[in-house]
C-alpha cells in the first residue's frame, strides 16, 4: 500500500486537539464537581466544621484533577506540549 502525504503529518494536529479536548473535559469535570460540592456544602454543613471539611474535600478533588491533567500531558508536562504546538503553528506558517 502506497501511503498518502498527509497521513505523515497526521500525528500532530491529533495531539493537539487530544490536549484542547482533555483541557475542556477537565474544566467541564472541576465545575461539575464544584456545583456538588457546592450544594452538598450549602444543604448539608450544619456547623463551620462540616463547611470546613467539604470545602477541603472541594479543594483536593480539584487538585486531583489538575494533576491527572498533567500526568496525561505526559512526563515532560504541560510546557514541553505547549512549546512542541507553538513550533508546529510556526512549521505551517512558511
Amino acid at each position: 500500500m502506497v501511503k498518502r502525504p498527509e497521513s505523515v503529518h497526521f500525528h500532530k494536529p491529533t495531539t493537539k486537539t487530544l490536549y484542547y479536548s482533555l483541557l475542556l473535559v477537565n474544566i467541564a469535570v472541576l465545575v461539575l464537581f464544584g456545583y456538588i460540592i457546592y450544594l452538598i456544602y450549602f444543604y448539608t454543613a450544619e456547623t463551620e466544621l462540616f463547611k470546613f471539611g467539604y470545602l477541603f474535600i472541594g479543594l483536593a478533588v480539584l487538585a486531583v484533577v489538575f494533576l491527572s491533567l498533567l500526568l496525561v500531558m505526559g512526563k515532560k508536562g504541560l510546557s514541553k506540549k505547549l512549546l512542541d504546538f507553538k513550533k508546529y503553528k510556526h512549521h505551517v506558517k512558511h
